[in-house]
C-alpha cells in the first residue's frame, strides 16, 4: 500500500500565532530602527515567503544582521499561544488511522517541537524554512514529500494562507484551506483549495475522502 500524508501549517493552523508573528517581525523592525505597520495592514500584507516580505520593506536578510535575533522572542510568545484542540485531536486520530503527519512550516522547529509537545502531539516529521533558509513554501513541501517517501497524489496540506494553496497547486498536492488564520474562506475559495474549514471536526473525514481519490 503505497504511504499517505497528512501536511500542516503552524502559525495560523495549529497555533493562533498572528499577534505572536506580529510582534515578532514588529520588534524586529525597531530593532532596524524602522517604524512597523498596524496589526490589520500586516495581516493584509504579510506573506508566506517571509524573506520577500522583509525585502520589500527594506531589510535584505543575510547582508542585515540576522534574523535568528528574534528567535528566542518568538519561541518564548508562542508558547502562550492557543491551539485549536479540535485540529490537535485530528491529528491525533490520523496519526492513529495510520496516515504519516509532518508539520511543514516558514516557522522556528524548536518552538514547533516545544508546542506539539506541551500538546502530546506526535509527528513523523518537520520541515521548517526559517532552519533550512527557504522561504519559498513549494521547496518546503517538495523536501518533505522527499523525507517522507510519499508521492504529491498520497499528500494533503493544510494551511492558512493563499501561498499555501498556490504552493501546492504547484506541486500537485491537494490543499485544505484553514480559515482562522491570515486569509479568510473566500480568499482561500478564491485561489483554489480543494476544501476549506474553520475548526478540526470534519478534517479526519476531508482527509480521508481527497486521498481516496
Amino acid at each position: 500500500m503505497d504511504k499517505k500524508a497528512v501536511l500542516i501549517d503552524f502559525d495560523g493552523t495549529i497555533v493562533d500565532s498572528l499577534k505572536v508573528v506580529y510582534e515578532v517581525f514588529k520588534a524586529y523592525f525597531e530593532m532596524k530602527g524602522k517604524n512597523f505597520m498596524s496589526l490589520r495592514d500586516f495581516k493584509k500584507s504579510f506573506k508566506a515567503d517571509w524573506i520577500k516580505f522583509l525585502e520589500e520593506h527594506g531589510i535584505a536578510v543575510g547582508k542585515d544582521e540576522p534574523i535568528e535575533g528574534i528567535v528566542e522572542r518568538y519561541i518564548n510568545l508562542v508558547d502562550q499561544a492557543e491551539v485549536d484542540p479540535s485540529i490537535v485531536e485530528a491529528l491525533r486520530t490520523l496519526k492513529s488511522l495510520g496516515f504519516q503527519v509532518a508539520v511543514v512550516s516558514s516557522s522556528i522547529k524548536e518552538a514547533i517541537e516545544s508546542k506539539l509537545k506541551t500538546e502530546g502531539v506526535e509527528v513523523d516529521l518537520i520541515v521548517t524554512g526559517f532552519e533550512n533558509r527557504i522561504s519559498d513554501k513549494t521547496e518546503l513541501l517538495k523536501l518533505a514529500l522527499e523525507k517522507l517517501e510519499v508521492t504529491p497524489r498520497n499528500a494533503v496540506y493544510i494551511g492558512d494562507m493563499k501561498e499555501d494553496v498556490e504552493a501546492c497547486k504547484k506541486v500537485g498536492v491537494k490543499i485544505i484551506g484553514f480559515a482562522k488564520g491570515i486569509h479568510e474562506k473566500e480568499a482561500l475559495k478564491a485561489a483554489g483549495a480543494d476544501s476549506v474549514i474553520s475548526d478540526g471536526k470534519s478534517l479526519t473525514r476531508i482527509v480521508a475522502q481527497i486521498l481516496k481519490e
